[in-house]
Order: structure tokens, then C-alpha cells, then sequence
């Protein structure tokens, strides 16, 4: 059996590698595995990755405290909300609270010698998760996830500056 077929079986035998799986986690020793009898160096070290689940709780609970908070100051509720908003936008870009629980990865390193003068090795790095850091409905892509959540988030914006225009006991 080649090695084409070996990751077809492997591929075959593990449909479903979600993060932090357990096919996840074998595709990720087959293949330490394999290029050990390829006698390349192969490691793996830990690393670890930002936990967005954490800032999407955050916000949403932050958010859902400005709504509560604009039915007694409607006007400081708003401001709130769209302070909240900027923030969240911005978290995407340099997350802050998604520093806060972190998540782990592993990261694959193959070192291949080479066979010119030029290079003397090279180096293939491939990251593997290896817990859920990013839970969310397996069906849906990250944009569309991040799209509701913020899309949520401008509801609340909406619904704080009705609340403000109708002034409701």
C-alpha cells in the first residue's frame, strides 16, 4: 500500500475531525507516525489559540446588561451598547478577550533534508486543534456565526434606541 492510499484509509476511517476529536487526533499520530518511517524528523510541540467563544459570551452578556440598563437611563444604555459594539469589531482584529482562556493546538513540524546546496532543510509546519475553541454549530461557517452574533448585537443597538425615542416605563 502507498502512501496515497494509506491517507485515503485514515481519511476514510475518520470523516468527522472536528477540533479536539479523536479523529482529529489520529490523522495527527498517522501522520507522525508515517514520516517517521519515511526517516524524516517529525515533532509536535504545543501551542495555543484564541478562544472567540469567550468573547461572543462577553458581548453578548454585556449587551444583554445595556438593554437592561437603558430601561433606566435610556441614553447611557445606548451609549453603553454602541461602546460595546466598537469594541466587539474590534476584537477581531486585536483580540483582548479571547486572551483571557485560551485554547490549545498542536503544532506538526516535518523537517525534510534537502538534496541541493542551497537549502538544507525544510521545514512543514501544519496546525492541529486539539480541543473545541471554537464551538459552535457544526453546519455553519465561521462567518455566518460571527454575522448572527454581531447581527444580534445590532438589534440590541436597535432596540436600546427605541426604548430611548418611546421612553418606556
Amino acid at each position: 500500500m502507498n502512501i496515497s492510499e494509506s491517507f485515503h484509509k485514515i481519511a476514510d476511517a475518520h470523516p468527522q475531525r472536528l477540533p479536539g476529536s479523536a479523529g482529529a487526533k489520529a490523522v495527527s499520530g498517522f501522520i507522525q507516525q508515517e514520516t517517521a518511517t519515511w526517516e524524516y524528523q517529525s515533532a509536535s510541540k504545543k501551542t495555543s489559540v484564541f478562544n472567540f467563544s469567550v468573547s461572543l459570551y462577553v458581548y453578548v452578556l454585556l449587551s444583554l446588561a445595556a438593554i437592561a440598563f437603558s430601561f433606566t437611563h435610556p441614553g447611557g444604555g445606548l451609549v453603553i451598547a454602541v461602546f460595546l459594539f466598537l469594541i466587539f469589531s474590534a476584537e477581531l482584529v486585536h483580540p483582548i478577550f479571547a486572551k483571557l482562556r485560551p485554547g490549545s493546538a498542536e503544532s506538526l513540524l516535518l523537517t525534510i533534508p534537502a538534496r541541493s546546496k542551497e537549502t538544507q532543510k525544510l521545514v512543514i509546519m501544519s496546525n492541529m486543534t486539539t480541543d473545541y475553541f471554537n464551538a459552535m454549530p457544526s453546519q455553519m461557517s465561521n462567518r455566518t456565526y460571527l454575522g448572527l452574533i454581531y447581527g444580534a448585537g445590532f438589534l440590541i443597538l436597535l432596540l436600546i434606541a427605541g426604548n430611548l425615542r418611546f421612553k418606556l416605563p
